[in-house]
């Protein structure tokens, strides 16, 4: 009877239990080559994005050194001068001894031509008289003509011209600014007072 309920695809429990145990095996090695193998795709999709990402950042890196290269080389410097003089400190004192050159002596003058005495007279008369050596005239202390304001960040020439009530034009031809719209904080300006 065995071989009839096998021929006709009768099981015993025990065939039954066996055959779903070596079923459910293969469905789960099947699930399991299945799984493993997408863990693999995606260790290697992640891998590859990885590396995409490190190339990207290497790229953003030497993009970002290029930018700040060429903003430096775009970036005006100051032009290396010399510091301009404060006016703020006085002129040097006029010096004490004032060196002249001696008044001619007009008690030697030509003698006077024998015919007419009158032109002689009259030539000894147009000479200069000696007078006293003059002291040299004292300079004007810039101070008095001028204030000096220095130049913070964020100041333009136009700004500083309408807080002193002076034209920002005045104030580049007397301090030599070729470009006002070109100024530098710690740069001073003599500001007239007018």
């Amino acid at each position: 009877m065995d071989d009839l309920k096998e021929n006709l695809g009768f099981d015993s429990e025990e065939e039954k239990a066996k055959k779903a145990a070596e079923k459910a095996a293969e469905q789960a090695k099947e699930a399991a080559e299945k799984a493993a193998e997408e863990a693999k795709d995606r260790a290697e999709e992640a891998a590859k994005e990885a590396k995409e990402a490190a190339q990207a950042k290497a790229k953003a890196e030497e993009a970002r050194h290029k930018a700040d290269e060429a903003l430096a080389k775009a970036t005006p410097t100051a032009p290396k001068t010399a510091p301009a003089p404060d006016y703020t400190k006085s002129a040097d004192p006029v010096p004490t001894q004032v060196h002249t050159a001696p008044a001619p002596d007009y008690t030697k003058s030509v003698p006077a031509p024998s015919v007419d005495a009158a032109p002689a007279q009259e030539a000894v008369a147009a000479a200069p008289k000696a007078d006293k050596p003059k002291a040299a005239p004292k300079p004007q202390v810039e101070r008095e003509q001028y204030r000096t304001y220095t130049v913070k960040s964020g100041d333009t020439l136009s700004e500083i011209g309408e807080r002193f009530g002076v034209s920002y034009r005045k104030i580049a031809k007397l301090n030599n600014v070729e470009d006002p719209d070109l100024i530098y904080p710690g740069q001073k300006f003599k500001i007239p007072n007018d």
